[in-house]
């Protein structure tokens, strides 16, 4: 047996509270902790969707103001004045606004016919294949283009359209707005956001001013688009390879998104401040601990010496002990009150000891004796019992000598299964009913007339059904005999075939009891290697041959296959010698 570890009370208790102690700790800590992450999302989320009302408000006041403008412009044009004065009231209008930076006239078939200075490169230029052109056609209010890169600044930009009449002809007006409409003046510390179409492409970004190509959006923010005019949600942007808060708000106005992102790891020094002040708040939380622990593992021990001196006096025999000392703590004093009650008892109860144990002396006197008695009649039971054994061993050889020494091999052969079932497949074979049940399996031959046993010729089918009888006989002869129950089924069924064409229930496949498959395997395989009164036997070579042809049809397959693995002539000869001591042994030892 395995020594245990013993530690002290003191040690137990002290490392008991330390655990509880710490394990309370990170509970709070936990809670703590949640609570916090939890604020801190709330005032992000709060923080992020605040922001994203007041960029929507500022891109709505733009847009509304900029549709504004285009449309006064294209009702300067549709005025009497000068084509000179018009472009140059309209050049005074835009001169002051920021995020217009110019704009040109197109006729109804796309080409441009009047321009602002900064875009006077563009007349005469065809725009009719651009997207904005072939949607205004058909609209009869200011539209919003979808962004492009423009020529001239070479960044993403977008324009608003307003068609009106100009000498009698639909005509466009087409004002350009600056890339940087949109930017906030204020900046947010940690915190990006982008306007974006519903396809995700991005038309203004907070953190690229000189952005020239038009940028794709992360696809999980992208699906939150298209699935939601207003959500908040936690993620890993694979553009920006961050965890991010993104925040997503439409605006309807103009079927664009603005989106809102704030890097949640992105502020170290907040992160190091709290991770400081976590380290200072473990410390102390751990020298509190341990002071706690240390102290009350002390109270606990301290009283835990008081009654191991108690103990002590009671182990040297003096139970003479009285309550003379009072502690200050109500739960000790109680429980050594029951403790000296508990001594005075022991003593009580040992004195009547004293007087039980000379009557224990007599009694166990009387029940030696009867055991005895009794184990003196066991043993004539099992020498009566091998006895049986053995004369019915001498039954069959003084009927059949060859049936006797043909159960011989039969049960040296039927252990050698049963042994390798046992070790290399987890069986459980009882291997001593197995040696009974294949010594004794052709009992019920001891029924048969000789002269048919041992007819030279072959057997008519009345002698062979005869024959077949065998099995039941010994089965009828044995089953009363209750130490035999186990062997009697397996000595009724051996002759019972794999596909159950068998005698004498014509019991099939697993159904067979498994000694009863072993059996059958090993008694044909002596039968057909044993010289008999009519013919002699086969060769080993040609007695497996017919067991492998016979699987599955007279014989269980597997039980063939282990006992064509573990086949040893030199170990079957040699056991044939302790064959007869090995029975006695086995019935001994029931």
């Amino acid at each position: 047996m395995d020594s245990k570890k013993i530690g002290s009370i003191k040690e137990a208790s002290f490392y008991g509270m330390l655990k509880a102690s710490m394990l309370f700790c990170l509970f709070i800590i936990t809670i703590v902790g949640m609570f916090s992450l939890s604020l801190s999302y709330i005032m992000m989320k709060s923080n992020e969707e605040n922001l994203s009302n007041v960029l929507i408000s500022n891109i709505t006041q733009k847009e509304n103001r900029l549709e504004a403008m285009c449309k006064n412009l294209a009702r300067i044009m549709e005025s009497k004045l000068a084509d000179e004065d018009k472009i140059k009231s309209m050049e005074l209008k835009i001169k002051d606004e920021q995020d217009v930076s110019g704009f040109i006239i197109l006729d109804d078939k796309g080409k441009v016919i009047k321009a602002s200075q900064s875009y006077v490169g563009l007349l005469n230029y065809d725009f009719s294949k651009k997207s904005y052109y072939k949607k205004a056609i058909n609209a009869n209010n200011t539209i919003i283009s979808d962004p492009f890169v423009s020529n001239f600044s070479k960044k993403v930009s977008m324009s608003f359209v307003t068609p009106f009449e100009l000498n009698e002809a639909k005509a466009f007006m087409v004002l350009f707005i600056s890339p940087d409409f949109i930017q906030s003046s204020k900046e947010v510390k940690d915190i990006k956001y982008y306007v974006a179409w519903n396809n995700g492409e991005v038309i203004f970004s907070s953190d690229s001013r000189n952005n020239s190509d038009i940028r794709l959006l992360d696809s999980q923010i992208i699906y939150n688009m298209r699935n939601g005019n207003f959500k908040t949600f936690m993620h890993r942007d694979s553009n920006a390879n961050k965890y991010t808060l993104t925040t997503i708000r439409a605006d309807e106005s103009s079927s664009t998104y603005v989106i809102i992102q704030h890097s949640i790891f992105a502020n170290l020094d907040v992160f190091k401040g709290i991770i400081f002040i976590s380290f200072i708040t473990i410390v102390l939380l751990l020298m509190f601990i341990l002071l706690f622990s240390a102290r009350n593992s002390g109270i606990i021990t301290k009283y835990i010496n008081i009654l191991l001196t108690k103990v002590s006096k009671i182990e040297q025999g003096n139970y003479d002990l009285s309550l003379q000392d009072l502690y200050p703590y109500k739960e000790v004093n109680d429980f050594m009150n029951r403790f000296y009650n508990m001594a005075k008892k022991v003593n009580q109860r040992e004195q009547e000891l004293l007087v039980y144990n000379e009557e224990l002396k007599a009694s166990n006197d009387e029940v030696t004796e009867m055991i005895s008695t009794i184990n003196k009649k066991e043993r004539e039971k099992q020498d009566q019992y091998i006895q049986i054994i053995h004369a019915l061993l001498n039954l069959i050889e003084i009927k059949d000598e060859y049936t006797a020494g043909h159960s011989k091999m039969v049960t040296i052969y039927a252990l050698q299964i049963g042994e390798r079932l046992n070790m290399e497949y987890n069986f459980h074979i009882n291997l001593e009913r197995l040696r009974v049940a294949s010594i004794l399996h052709d009992i019920g031959k001891i029924g048969i007339a000789g002269n048919i046993l041992n007819k030279p010729g072959r057997l008519t089918e009345e002698e062979y059904e005869e024959i077949k009888t065998h099995s039941i006989k010994g089965y009828n002869s044995l089953k009363e005999v209750k130490n035999l129950k186990e062997e009697t089924v397996i000595i009724k069924h051996h002759h019972e075939r794999y596909d159950g064409k068998g005698y004498p229930d014509g019991l099939k496949g697993d159904a067979i009891p498994l000694g009863a498959r072993i059996v059958c395997v090993a008694d044909a395989y002596d039968a057909m290697t044993s010289d008999r009164p009519y013919r002699n036997g086969m060769a080993k070579e040609v007695a497996i041959k017919e067991l492998i042809k016979n699987k599955g049809t007279q014989f269980d397959p597997f039980v063939v296959d282990v006992f064509l693995n573990c086949l040893d002539v030199t170990h079957t000869e040699a056991a044939l010698s302790d064959l007869n001591g090995a029975v006695a042994l086995a019935v001994k030892n029931r």
